[in-house]
């Protein structure tokens, strides 16, 4: 047993694993996850938008109300955390999704509130225990960061997830094209059993928490700097255009789901080559971390801007592939940046926090988009200056995740 004394302190006398392997089995975990998600991403969109003729203000509402329990549930996981373990804490995502995508196809009919309605127990159980997985993955990797290879731990992982970006949408769009949605359901929830039992059947220990679910909400408001809530207001917002309004439009602009798996997976391919060489060089240019960060900022606020101008398929592959090489300029060292701020110190309140703020700003980012594709509503498929508009709030949004270099200056 691990005493609370020791999770404020650092992680002296915390597990002693070598750190390639951690680093491999939540790789593999995490890469079974994003090929889960990613299955899904596109397809459910298209599933809604497609077959079950959901509006575009519709679907929004949908991922809102699925948002609102991830903001609600967080601050109450932490004794599931203490009793379950670490890793076993991350494992829990698979089971979950798992029963979540299987029952997907089953309740979600053409009447969308009635949906809803059986939907929200699931939504509920659901949030509280992806919750729990995703600030046990933030500790394990804050735990076991080598502190001399950290970018190359940060593109290590993000490889993972790109894997699952380049493979997932395009046999998600075949399947849900050939076989039907249903099927898509299926072939997720066996690869997440896969990823959920690599952790679950690898040693654990748990731990002692030293806080409360007050303390953690009223020190996310009070102990945390503003530059992290600048920073990672503008990762999420752009974040959320990636994971629903891209697919939409893809979907509006090509009218082929087969056509936006592979603008998707085409470019996704391409940036996971980017992550690694990004990596490279910010284990070998330690003073070079705070400029790839700035400039790729800079450079994603053109690149996104023209994301919603050309429809042509070649034409949204290239400019997609350029965005999400760049994209990578951003995400590995602002990963160094995060995950060294919360091994700094409290790392498992801060890990807590870092998670509870993100889903009350997915949360509230959602509502946003909501509301405009809600006003909109009456004239069918909204005007594409009104996707020119989301993506250029988002681009300009990402200028502030260089506001994370500042969040670690004593």
């Amino acid at each position: 047993m691990i005493h609370a004394n020791a999770l404020t302190s650092g992680f002296e006398n915390l597990i002693h694993i070598k750190f390639n392997k951690e680093i491999m089995e939540l790789g593999i975990f995490k890469l079974s996850i994003q090929l889960g998600r990613d299955l899904m991403g596109l397809s459910l969109t298209y599933f809604m938008f497609s077959f079950l003729n959901y509006e575009i203000w519709q679907i929004f509402c949908f991922y809102f109300l699925r948002q609102v329990p991830f903001f609600f549930t967080i601050p109450f996981i932490t004794h599931f955390i203490e009793k379950f373990g670490l890793k076993h804490g991350v494992s829990t995502r698979g089971a979950v999704s798992i029963i979540f995508y299987l029952l997907l196809p089953v309740l979600m009919t053409t009447d969308f509130w009635q949906s809803i309605l059986w939907l929200m127990p699931l939504f509920i159980i659901r949030s509280f225990f992806i919750n729990t997985s995703n600030v046990a993955y933030d500790i394990c990797i804050a735990k076991h960061m080598n502190q001399h290879k950290q970018g190359s731990a940060m593109a290590g992982i993000q490889i993972a997830i790109m894997a699952g970006a380049v493979l997932a949408p395009i046999m998600g769009a075949f399947i849900t094209a050939s076989l039907g949605f249903e099927y898509v359901t299926y072939f997720g929830a066996l690869v997440l059993l896969i990823g959920s039992l690599i952790l679950y059947a690898t040693p654990d220990e748990k731990f002692k928490v030293p806080y409360t679910p007050k303390k953690m909400v009223r020190d996310s408001f009070r102990r945390t700097s503003k530059y992290f809530f600048q920073a990672e207001l503008g990762r999420i917002f752009f974040d959320v255009i990636l994971w629903i309004i891209w697919p939409i439009f893809l979907i509006i602009s090509l009218d082929s789901i087969t056509d936006s798996g592979m603008v998707i997976g085409f470019s996704s391919g391409i940036a996971m080559i980017a992550a690694f060489f990004i990596g490279k060089r910010i284990d070998t240019q330690k003073k070079s971390q705070s400029t790839i960060l700035k400039h790729g900022a800079y450079r994603s606020t053109f690149l996104n801007f023209f994301r919603a101008i050309w429809i042509e398929p070649m034409t949204l592959s290239i400019i997609d592939a350029l965005s999400r090489i760049n994209d990578q300029t951003i995400k590995v060292p602002y990963q160094v940046h995060y995950y060294k701020w919360m091994h700094e110190k409290d790392t498992f309140e801060r890990a807590h926090i870092a998670r509870f703020l993100a889903e009350g700003f997915y949360m509230s980012i959602i509502a946003f988009i909501l509301l405009i594709f809600w006003v909109f509503r009456d004239m069918g498929t909204p005007p594409k200056e009104v996707f020119i508009g989301i993506f250029t709030i988002g681009a300009l949004g990402m200028v502030l995740t260089t506001q994370i270099r500042k969040i670690n200056r004593k």
